[in-house]
Protein backbone atom coordinates (compact mmCIF):
# COMPACT_ATOMS: atom_id res chain seq x y z
CA UNK A 1 0.00 0.00 0.00
CA UNK A 2 1.09 3.50 -0.57
CA UNK A 3 1.94 5.94 1.75
CA UNK A 4 -0.33 9.01 2.36
CA UNK A 5 1.09 12.17 2.98
CA UNK A 6 -0.69 15.20 3.43
CA UNK A 7 -0.12 18.44 1.52
CA UNK A 8 -0.86 22.33 2.30
CA UNK A 9 -3.58 23.61 0.05
CA UNK A 10 -3.48 27.47 -0.71
CA UNK A 11 -6.60 29.17 -1.61
CA UNK A 12 -5.75 32.13 -3.95
CA UNK A 13 -8.33 35.47 -4.57
CA UNK A 14 -9.86 35.58 -8.02
CA UNK A 15 -11.58 39.02 -8.85
CA UNK A 16 -14.80 38.41 -11.35
CA UNK A 17 -16.08 41.33 -13.01
CA UNK A 18 -19.99 41.49 -12.71
CA UNK A 19 -22.55 44.23 -14.22
CA UNK A 20 -22.81 44.87 -10.55
CA UNK A 21 -19.52 45.23 -9.84
CA UNK A 22 -16.18 43.76 -8.87
CA UNK A 23 -16.48 40.55 -6.71
CA UNK A 24 -13.65 38.81 -5.04
CA UNK A 25 -14.12 34.90 -5.17
CA UNK A 26 -11.77 31.76 -3.85
CA UNK A 27 -10.15 30.26 -6.79
CA UNK A 28 -8.36 26.79 -5.98
CA UNK A 29 -5.68 25.82 -8.59
CA UNK A 30 -3.95 22.12 -9.26
CA UNK A 31 -1.50 20.71 -10.91
CA UNK A 32 0.81 17.98 -11.84
CA UNK A 33 1.94 14.53 -13.29
CA UNK A 34 -0.80 12.68 -11.27
CA UNK A 35 -3.77 13.89 -12.69
CA UNK A 36 -2.86 13.36 -16.27
CA UNK A 37 -2.27 9.87 -14.96
CA UNK A 38 -6.15 9.98 -13.34
CA UNK A 39 -7.38 10.86 -17.19
CA UNK A 40 -7.45 14.34 -16.38
CA UNK A 41 -6.06 15.55 -20.19
CA UNK A 42 -4.76 19.36 -21.00
CA UNK A 43 -7.79 22.26 -21.65
CA UNK A 44 -10.44 19.65 -20.22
Amino acid sequence: MASKHSRRVKIQPKYRYLSSGTRRVPELRISGVLLGEQGFDEGS
